[in-house]
């Protein structure tokens, strides 16, 4: 048990302790065992329950007793509260009762009952199971509420009743203050009846369009949990089966926190990656997921989706009069039968589950196929410089273009796509006449293939520059300058704690972050309140989130290093097909934040993310092309050279031109005095089966993927030995752990795993820029701690105790120990205060009687009584989504939710100090989430005409003001003000150009 699933613990008597749990515990079996070579030795196995019986709920068993042997221990366990992490330990009665029915003879008598899919349909089946399976409400329980359920489904239809049942184990979860939960049904069904309507849910997919509504699972090592539905990005295989989205699951394997599971340092985990993960994914051992008398099996994943450790499930059903099944398919996708890697082939049935966006169609005679240019280099070996990338003309791209107005607007010429069995880049070439799409034998995967819809994965587009830690760590040990990254850093805290001085500089903050839904224009609202003579500090709710926000940037700098770059730039990587370009030559085609091109030439760094070998950045020469040039047409790309020995992308951690992202820095003070060789290791041949991949084999290599994907160990290691060691990065153990992570990398096409045991040792002592907080002891001298040596390099907030910190001498020391959060939140704190008084009345009254009386003058009269029933039905509705949003984008949203100004915002803060990668993940989703939610809430404010839009407006904020609200959600009402503000600008604009057009007809009538 570590202390951080900890929420509190209580002692009851001099023998009890009681712990109660955020999530389920991590549960080991220790004993001794006889070793012929080592003797006797402990060994600790992963399991996933205390006993046998245990399993069946230990998934959500979350309040455990301990009854000590020894009574006179209790006063020391009692001094261990609030000490190394432990919370404090309470005195409190508690009270503990057998349960009265057998968990299991229960579960099983309600799963019985909801196979029954005439009476209930698989959304309220499916979320009926879940209240139980996420230990919500006991099986015994919820077979009282089927009657109920039933008669629900009859009145409103199962896709209304699925919504209101997901909604209710919401409210369950957040307590039920002991109340009858058959009660607490009635009333949510009541609650709910007129928001989630037949209507409300064909409007959530009119503005979910390229999305699939899904159900999803999680399993971990102690149990099965269910969540959803929810909008995930289509794919090719959930476009073609468009009416049969309830028959896919999306399914992530993972620890009880929602985070990666990773094996531990010596411990055994074969009965989590067998019993539990296995088993439900491998066919061949009747592996499936059984979901109201719906049985799911193992279908795919994306290459994406493997490394976060989620795949996809499918039930059988009929489709045009034909069973579809997995097997089925796979088989429709295309030919992989030539295919014996399992990883090579998971990747290649994976391209039809990338995120895409449909787009034009393709004829057969519009394909074409173009050579590769290849060539051997001086050793001898065969050098790809087109990997990846093909071609399409003018008439094609123009076609992309018409199919989106977010891709008609932006124009873009270079496209990242998926199309039949090819994947790679597509760069515009207008010397090509007709509907044209070229495609390079590098391009395509695998035949066989029916599909012929370009589908976009994304398009060129500028990014921001950032630095991280390998590429800091890299960078220094090439010479660049301590003082250039403290520098960078520095200018890039004080920007944020700046930010906080003013209207303005808040709200070019926000622009540039692109803080919350773009439709509610939070910068323009920030901006505009002062203009009227009002302050965005002087409510709560927006100052909460700036202050949010501005905190996620520094705690991305402190404990990532990433540190923007203003003079760099990130870029998709793409090929000169005119030749022009020499060895060592690019050319960069870019525009500035505000939409001018960029001149870019000179002497320039270039690099791609991960890197660990010295010669993983290069210099090179960015040069202009003539104006006649095609590349002028490329926007917001890089383009390589086509000479040379060796493609300048392979040397940059071994890129290609299949959608890698390059990153330019033509800053002078990177500037390096030589290259350095860039690595060069052999090609393994992957390793193959002898027989055709079955999905057993799939399932396998999913499983052994988990066990064995180590690149963020061996980068960890990386970082703590070129730390420690003189050499930095020329030490010979990094470079040996370089070529083990390019060996990690192509894992899944080669089937070469890294060897653990192979890893070069490293100390126990850790850098304290490694550790998980602030909250930890360190040393001032790392070799006091340099006699032990550790064997694994998992380094969690759980575990940190069993390290030692040290502070480093080296840049990343220096610039993680730079930053001070609290006295960073204080200065922005005061800043934001320093101007202002006690808070006055509240900021959304004073915007009410502000725009009150804007509308007096203009002679609008206020008639938002009219529609104050729609503004209380607007709210509900907006509420009842943000605390859908608020649950479901939880690492475990079966049991903990967010808070409202973290949806608002779009970025998940975290129980801990640094935000883990799948917080980033999440946050991204739900920012895509809350952005839907905003546009339906803005389209649904504006009015046939201004009259009736400023009245609209003022009724919502009538209701949100602080004598007439009772909820405790603040976003709403601000929601409504950006509307208002908008209005209310249209409007003052309107009437300072009538005036200023009297005072013209004045002065012409007095001459």
């Amino acid at each position: 048990m570590y202390y951080h699933s900890i929420y509190e613990i209580y002692t009851n008597s001099q023998s009890d302790i009681f712990f109660y749990l955020i999530s389920a515990p991590r549960i080991y079996f220790t004993k001794k065992i006889s070793d012929p070579q080592t003797g006797e030795r402990l060994s600790r196995d992963r399991v996933c329950g205390v006993e046998e019986a245990h399993e069946a709920f230990a998934g959500f068993s979350l309040v455990y007793k301990v009854t000590l042997r020894n009574q006179t221990d209790h006063p020391k366990v009692l001094r261990l509260g609030k000490k190394a992490g432990i919370p404090p330990i309470n005195p409190k009665s508690v009270v503990s009762e057998l349960a009265s029915t057998n968990f299991v003879l229960a579960f099983t008598r309600l799963v019985r009952a909801l196979q029954d899919h005439q009476l209930f349909p698989f959304r309220p089946a499916f979320q009926l199971n879940a209240l139980v399976s996420n230990g919500i409400a006991p099986p015994e329980t919820v077979i009282k509420l089927l009657p109920r359920v039933r008669m629900l489904i009859l009145e409103v239809g199962d896709i209304v009743a699925g919504g209101m049942l997901e909604r209710f184990a919401h409210d369950l979860n957040n307590g039920s203050e002991g109340r009858p939960i058959p009660e607490i049904l009635e009333e949510h069904i009541s609650t709910t009846r007129n928001i989630l309507t037949p209507q409300y849910f064909e409007d959530q997919k009119k503005n979910h369009t390229n999305m699939a509504f899904i159900h999803r699972m999680m399993i971990t090592p102690t149990g099965v949990f269910s969540y959803g539905p929810g909008w995930e990005a289509s794919n090719r295989v959930l476009r073609q089966y468009s009416d049969y989205h309830d028959y896919f699951l999306r399914v992530s394997f993972c620890e009880e926190d929602g985070e990666q599971f990773q094996n531990e340092p010596r411990v055994n985990a074969g009965r989590i990656l067998t019993g539990q993960f296995l088993n439900r994914l491998d066919p061949a051992l009747g592996g499936a997921l059984v979901i109201a008398g719906r049985r799911f099996e193992f279908l795919g994943f994306s290459n994406s989706s493997l490394k976060s450790q989620t795949c996809w499930f499918m039930a059988p059903f009929e489709f045009e009069g034909r069973r579809m099944d997995a097997g089925t398919v796979v088989k429709s996708l295309g030919d992989f039968s030539q295919i014996r890697t399992p990883g090579r082939y998971a990747a290649r049935v994976g391209q039809a589950f990338s995120d895409t966006i449909g787009s034009v169609l393709v004829d057969a005679e519009n394909e074409v196929k173009i050579p590769d240019i290849e060539r051997y280099d001086s050793t001898g070996k065969l050098r790809n410089f087109s990997d990846g990338i093909g071609k399409v003309s003018r008439q094609m791209v123009e076609r992309i273009w018409n199919t989106s107005e977010t891709i008609g607007a932006a124009m873009p010429t270079v496209f990242q796509i998926r199309y039949a069995g090819a994947k790679g880049m597509i760069a515009l070439d207008p010397t090509l006449s007709g509907d044209k799409l070229c495609l390079r034998k590098s391009m395509i995967k695998f035949e066989g293939s029916a599909a012929r819809n370009i589908e976009l994965c994304t398009w060129a587009s500028r990014l921001p520059m950032f630095l991280n830690r390998p590429l800091i760590k890299v960078l220094e040990d090439l010479g660049v300058k301590d003082n250039t990254f403290l520098q960078l850093q520095n200018d890039a805290v004080n920007r944020l704690r700046d930010s906080s001085k003013s209207a303005a500089l808040a709200a070019n903050f926000l622009r540039r972050r692109g803080v919350s839904s773009s439709c509610l224009r939070l910068p323009w609202l920030f901006e505009g309140l002062k203009n009227v003579g009002m302050d965005f500090w002087d409510d709560q709710f927006l100052e909460r989130t700036l202050e949010l926000s501005l905190l996620m940037d520094l705690r991305d700098i402190k404990y990532r290093g990433r540190i923007p770059v203003k003079y760099g730039v990130t870029l998709i990587g793409i090929l000169d097909e005119t030749k022009y370009l020499e060895e060592g030559e690019i050319y960069v085609n870019t525009e500035d934040e505000d939409g001018r091109p960029e001149k870019i030439e000179g002497r320039v760094l270039i690099t791609r993310s991960p890197v660990h070998h010295p010669g993983d950045v290069q210099m090179v020469d960015a040069v202009s092309v003539p104006s006649t040039s095609p590349l002028r047409l490329l926007r917001n790309a890089v383009v390589f050279s086509q000479k040379g020995d060796r493609p300048l992308p392979s040397m940059l951690a071994g890129g290609d031109l299949d959608g890698d992202l390059y990153n330019i820095i033509y800053d002078s003070r990177f500037r390096l005095s030589k290259n350095e060789d860039p690595a060069e290791y052999p090609s393994l041949p992957p390793k193959e089966l002898s027989h055709p991949i079955e999905a057993s084999d799939v399932a396998n290599f999913f499983v052994d993927f988990i066990e064995n994907n180590l690149l963020g160990l061996i980068s960890n290691r990386h970082l703590v030995i070129a730390d420690q060691k003189d050499e930095g990065i020329f030490h010979p153990h990094c470079l040996k752990l370089a070529e083990m992570a390019s060996t990690a990398v192509d894992f899944p096409k080669t089937g070469h795993k890294v060897n653990r045991k192979e890893f070069p040792p490293a100390s126990l002592a850790k850098p304290d820029f490694l550790a998980p907080g602030p909250r930890v002891l360190v040393s001032k001298d790392k070799l006091l701690h340099e006699q032990r040596e550790d064997d694994d390099d998992v380094v969690c907030p759980f575990d940190f105790y069993t390290y030692s910190w040290y502070l480093s001498t080296k840049i990343l020391g220096k610039l993680y120990r730079a930053i001070n959060e609290d006295q960073f939140l204080e200065d922005i704190r005061h800043s934001i205060r320093s101007e202002s008084r006690p808070r006055p009345k509240s900021l959304l009254e004073r915007l009410y009687n502000f725009v009150q009386l804007q509308m007096s003058a203009a002679g609008i009269p206020l008639k938002s009584v009219d529609w104050i029933e729609f503004a209380k039905d607007l709210r509900i509705r907006y509420e009842e989504e943000m605390d859908y949003l608020m649950s479901s984008n939880s690492e475990m949203p079966w049991k903990s939710s967010l808070t409202e100004v973290e949806v608002f915002v779009g970025t998940i803060i975290g129980g801990r100090d640094k935000q883990t990668k799948r917080q980033r993940e999440l946050s991204s989703k739900m920012k895509d989430e809350f952005n839907g939610l905003a546009e339906y809430t803005v389209e649904m404010l504006k009015g046939e005409t201004r009259e009736d839009t400023l009245n609209k407006c003022m009724a919502c904020l009538e209701i949100c003001l602080p004598n007439r609200s009772d909820s405790d959600k603040r976003s709403f009402g601000w929601v409504a003000s950006s509307v208002l503000m908008s209005e209310v600008d249209t409007l003052q604009k309107e009437q300072r150009r009538s005036e200023r057009l009297r005072q013209l007809h004045s002065r012409r009538a007095a001459r």
